[in-house]
């Protein structure tokens, strides 16, 4: 310690015999302080990691489907958007009139007089029209000629729809009604991997142009519908004759032309599977058109989805935070257990001298805490509801309705508290703990819609009129696959021989899930008021019968009250009564 140049000098005492160098780096303190310092460290960073993976893994488990589902229409709009705009400038350039600059020499090109009367001539169309009139000539030749829909050969996806519809057979009367068991795979198979792709494909969502920006703003709803209906109006100036049907009104696009078009014919099956992407993200009606208003709908149905999921993931983290910090506490205070008991000490007996006190308040916050645990436990672990859901709660005991429950629409949740919106629009809070035992019905989770619609018909109509009805109804729901997905059954549901009638049930299943219920609530009652107009053109609608009415006679007079003694002597008692109320009264 002494062999230095600085252990001789009197000015600074820290390197002269004044600071003895003793045994520190030997001393039994020391040597805990480094291993706690490295458990601590240690501790530390591994608990980070852990908690990152666990938090990505519950974070992808919960999402990444929807994510993917958006990902892709993202992908459909953009591609479509891309090449509309690619074929729109191609064909504007097309149709633009080259402009045919005039020598100054007039005989440049010409050896005489005549042989420039001869080229103006040539330039002259079949009708005696001038140049002038090449631009209404090309549009005529672009009209009579051979539409590549015709040309695209016998592979095209007009001929693949109408191939794949026959060789299919409907079995759906036959067999029984039956769904898929979904993917249950549990967060453990989660990978450090795919938690890095789920954040960047999330990332694409928040982009300002996440649908490209050959579609355009989508900043907000109002912009998006602006920027759909840009694309429709694009869509319409590059089929031109091909997306026009003289049996519509509106303007449409022919979804299946459009698509030929745009696959070539759809020669292979990665562009047929292509092309059915296209069509279920659109929904064209069973003609295969879409109109401006199906167009900007189908759109705007995309854009709902992503920003909902957008706000779900940033509330779902901001409650990953406050479970975060909940884990972040406990594992502090175990951590501190460990470092007290490396230095000697046992923590227990400071845990005895404080639980005294724990008791106390134990016995008075109790119930409080144990129902707020539940609600962390709800929201933690079963995780029913997501920002922007529809939910119906309700006693677990009582039966469901059949025809569709109350909801509220979520609007936030937290750790503590659930807020929501009633269908008039009233907000409410609620406790977590209060719904932990409750039944939750999540719409959002609840995708094709049954629908039942109720139909009575007299004991005497004969049972041939009922299937012609069956036919007819089940013929509406099917020209409707925009709306309906399947007719599911018809059926007698209730005999009342007394009341003279039969009461059938329409079963059908919408596109839709339970989430968007104004628009399955808008079929059901065109499929409702179908019916009553069929039942009327078969002369099979109900009349209930007449029903017997019992009438209870008010105010007798004194000379009717003789030929009903019972009736004389309660109407006695009322006016007795009237009258001590009367005298209370006075007094």
């Amino acid at each position: 310690f002494s062999d230095h140049w600085l252990y001789r000098q009197d000015y600074i005492a820290l390197f002269t015999k004044e600071n003895p160098a003793g045994n520190v780096t030997t001393d039994e303190t020391y040597r805990l302080v480094i291993i706690t310092s490295f458990v601590v460290s240690l501790a530390v960073c591994l608990k980070r990691y852990m908690m990152g993976l666990h938090l990505g893994s519950r974070l992808c488990a919960r999402y990444n489907d929807r994510l993917k589902e958006d990902i892709n229409e993202i992908l459909l709009v953009s591609e479509l958007s891309l090449w509309a705009r690619k074929k729109k400038e191609r064909k504007k350039k097309m149709l633009k009139p080259k402009k045919i600059l005039k020598p100054k020499n007039a005989s440049y090109g010409a050896r005489n007089p005549g042989d420039s009367e001869s080229v103006h001539s040539n330039l002259e169309t079949g009708d005696g029209s001038s140049i002038q009139n090449v631009q209404s000539m090309r549009d005529k030749a672009a009209i009579t000629a051979p539409s590549p829909l015709k040309a695209a050969g016998p592979y095209n996806i007009l001929d693949f729809f109408a191939e794949e519809k026959e060789e299919i057979t409907d079995f759906s009367q036959i067999l029984v009604r039956w769904d898929e068991p979904t993917d249950t795979t549990g967060v453990e198979n989660i990978t450090g991997k795919e938690i890095i792709e789920f954040q960047q494909a999330f990332a694409v969502l928040t982009r300002p142009l996440f649908f490209s920006s050959a579609f355009g703003p989508v900043g907000s709803r109002d912009k998006c519908v602006v920027s759909a209906e840009h694309l429709f109006r694009r869509l319409l100036f590059i089929l031109g004759d091909a997306s026009e049907d003289k049996d519509k009104d509106e303007e449409s696009v022919n979804v299946l032309n459009l698509l030929n078009i745009m696959f070539k014919g759809c020669k292979t099956p990665e562009e047929q599977q292509h092309a059915v992407q296209f069509i279920d993200l659109l929904g064209p009606d069973a003609d295969g058109h879409i109109t401006l208003k199906g167009f900007v709908c189908a759109i705007d149905e995309v854009y709902r989805k992503i920003k909902l999921l957008e706000h779900a993931v940033n509330n779902h983290s901001q409650i990953e935070k406050s479970y975060e910090k909940v884990l972040t506490f406990v594992f502090y205070i175990v951590l501190g257990c460990i470092v007290v008991t490396i230095f000697g000490l046992n923590p227990l007996v400071l845990i005895a001298s404080i639980s005294a006190l724990w008791l106390s308040f134990a016995f008075m916050i109790g119930a409080g805490v144990s129902q707020q645990f539940e609600g962390i436990l709800m929201v933690l672990a079963r995780q029913p509801y997501d920002i922007g859901d529809r939910i119906a709660i309700d006693d677990v005991n009582r039966d469901a309705d059949p025809t569709g429950s109350m909801h509220w629409v979520v609007l936030n949740v937290n750790l503590v508290t659930t807020t929501a919106k009633f269908v008039n629009g009233e907000v409410a809070t609620f406790s977590n703990g209060s719904l932990a035992r409750m039944r939750i019905m999540n719409m959002n989770r609840s995708p094709d819609a049954c629908v039942y619609v109720p139909v009575r018909f007299a004991i005497n109509i004969p049972y041939s009129t009922i299937l012609i009805f069956r036919d007819v109804v089940e013929k509406f729901i099917l020209e409707r696959p925009q709306e309906w997905t399947a007719f599911l059954g018809f059926r007698t549901t209730t005999v009342e021989a007394q009341e003279n009638f039969i009461e059938y049930i329409v079963i059908m299943q919408h596109v839709n899930a339970w989430q968007d219920v104004g628009p399955i609530k808008e079929s059901k009652a065109a499929v409702a008021t179908f019916c009553v107009e069929v039942q009327k053109e078969l002369g099979c609608h109900y009349r209930a019968p007449p029903k017997t009415i019992d009438i209870k006679m008010k105010d007798m007079d004194m000379n009717m009250m003789s030929a009903f003694p019972n009736e004389r002597n309660s109407y006695e008692d009322i006016m007795n009564l009237a009258k001590q109320f009367e005298l209370k009264k006075a007094d």
